[in-house]
């Protein structure tokens, strides 16, 4: 018969071993799945959220270059209304204009009579019209081709007449152009300042 003392160190050391084997399945079945989903899970979520960082600086980037294409765009269509109706007369760059136009026409450019705006004191906003005679001379194509080029110019000219006449050669003509051009800020009238003086008052004191 065996004695008690011999087999308890079996029993526990078939225990420990038991228990080591229950550890190592554990590990494998549960443990070591869920670790490595858990660090699937980590690095997926890292991955969102660099990505999501990537596209929100995108989106900056979008928006800043719509904004400057914004400003950029309303640069060009500012510039654009400026030329075509000033905030001054701008006589002399209107006649460098007209001449261009003549000049790539093939017309004759004869003279040119703007008139000075006026004062108005009637005109408090909007463009102030200035009316523009214009007298050429030139085949008739050539005239229509000039009157196409005005119609063209960074400065808005609008025709309101042409009178066409015989010229002296051939086939010439002579064209007189009733236009008006415009500029943003009519010229007010000056305002007539009256001064009323008051004669000083006397007064005067009965002796009692």
């Amino acid at each position: 018969m065996r004695s008690l003392g011999g087999l308890k160190p079996r029993v526990v050391a078939a225990g420990a071993g038991a228990l080591v084997v229950v550890v190592v399945i554990w590990y494998l079945a549960l443990w070591s799945p869920t670790q490595r989903s858990y660090d699937q899970a980590k690095a997926s979520a890292q991955a969102s959220a660099a990505s999501v960082q990537s596209l929100q600086a995108q989106i900056a980037q979008l928006r800043a270059s719509q904004t400057a294409q914004g400003q950029a765009a309303l640069g060009a269509k500012l510039a654009i209304e400026t030329a075509a109706i000033p905030a001054v007369p701008d006589l002399s760059g209107l006649i460098d204009q007209v001449s261009a136009a003549a000049t790539q026409s093939g017309v004759t450019f004869t003279s040119i009579s703007p008139a000075q705006p006026a004062a108005n004191a009637a005109v408090a906003t909007g463009p102030q019209l200035i009316a523009v005679a214009i007298d050429v001379s030139g085949g008739y194509y050539q005239i229509i081709d000039f009157i196409n080029r005005l119609d063209t110019m960074p400065r808005l000219m609008v025709i309101m007449g042409v009178d066409l006449g015989a010229g002296g050669a051939g086939s010439e003509l002579t064209a007189t152009l009733s236009t008006d051009v415009f500029m943003s800020k009519p010229i007010a009238a000056p305002s007539t300042t009256t001064t009323t003086t008051v004669a000083p008052t006397t007064t005067t004191t009965a002796a009692p």
